[in-house]
């Protein structure tokens, strides 16, 4: 009587089986097929995304801090002004070449400034 009623039919698997190895739900999903009813699968969030985009926003800190650091008057008063310089220029050619190596570099790009 309620699937009969109902407008749609949401389908929720778990973790442990399909739905079509539980035979209620193909019999109720066969049921709202026959009656027209529209049927919706509900779906884990996919977190890899996430996951990437973390990694690269600490990377991005991480390096903004790293060149801060460095590039700071007197940071590294220790350091002799040529080593300074090439320690700048190292850390300038490794933000870029990972900017190079992502799929795609304005990607990269937007994601190390942060405007997505």
């Amino acid at each position: 009587q309620a699937l009969k009623s109902a407008r749609f039919t949401l389908v929720v698997p778990n973790h442990s089986c399909s739905i079509y190895a539980r035979i209620w739900c193909v019999y109720e999903a066969y049921l709202a097929c026959s009656w027209g009813k529209d049927i919706l699968t509900a779906t884990r969030t996919d977190l890899a995304p996430l996951y990437r985009v973390r990694t690269a926003l600490i990377a991005a800190v991480t390096s903004a801090l790293a060149t801060a650091w460095i590039a700071a008057p007197g940071a590294c008063h220790w350091l002799r002004p040529a080593v300074h310089a090439i320690l700048n220029w190292t850390v300038a050619a490794l933000l870029f070449v990972t900017v190079l190596v992502q799929p795609s570099p304005l990607a990269a790009v937007v994601n190390h400034v942060g405007a997505a």
